[in-house]
């Protein structure tokens, strides 16, 4: 053993992860803590701690980054399984801001949690495990939902229907037999 840091944190169920001389471990139960790495030494109490506690169940922290700038620390809280886990982005160089979580909008639901489940990084996406789920997160843009005006409705004669989209630049294509539009389709 080169180094022993008995007590700096609480049961640990999963390896810490590094970057940039930082290494970062989310204990059982905890919020995850952020320990600084100098002289082939760890630091003996953490340099930083993320402001939301995950349940005893969790996995481990993984780290995304643009090479040495740009970190992002991941994590997720799976509370005892069963439940819809909640995914946490946190500033690498500062895990107290919390940059993102699951939870914000109704869209981004996990599903229910496994627990000891660790994100996994690649492509510049996230990628989370869930009961009977595989959610994917990575920066994108979305587009507005398009609108259709009248919203239906029994009509006896013609009517003029109008398709909108408040994204500029959208194309709308359209069926009118019931099938799925495609590029091939009305615009």
């Amino acid at each position: 053993i080169v180094q022993s840091l008995i007590g700096a944190t609480a049961n640990i169920w999963s390896s810490a992860a590094y970057w940039n001389k930082l290494l970062f471990y989310q204990a059982s139960g905890s919020t995850m803590q952020s320990f600084s790495i100098s002289n082939a030494t760890i630091s003996t109490s953490p340099i930083g701690t993320a402001a939301a506690a995950v349940g005893a169940y969790n996995g481990g922290p993984v780290v995304s980054a643009n090479g040495t700038s740009n970190g992002i620390v991941w994590v997720l809280n799976n509370s005892s399984g069963g439940s819809q886990g909640i995914l946490y982005a946190c500033n690498a160089t500062n895990i107290a801001q919390q940059l993102y979580n699951s939870g914000q909008l109704a869209r981004d639901n996990l599903g229910n949690g496994i627990k000891m489940t660790t994100p996994t990084v690649a492509n510049g996406k996230v990628y989370v495990g869930a009961q009977m789920a595989l959610s994917i997160f990575g920066y994108t843009s979305f587009i507005a939902t398009p609108t259709i005006s009248p919203n239906g409705a029994l009509y006896t004669n013609s009517v003029i229907v109008t398709l909108a989209d408040a994204t500029p630049g959208a194309a709308i294509y359209y069926t009118l037999d019931g099938t799925a539009p495609s590029t091939n389709s009305l615009l």
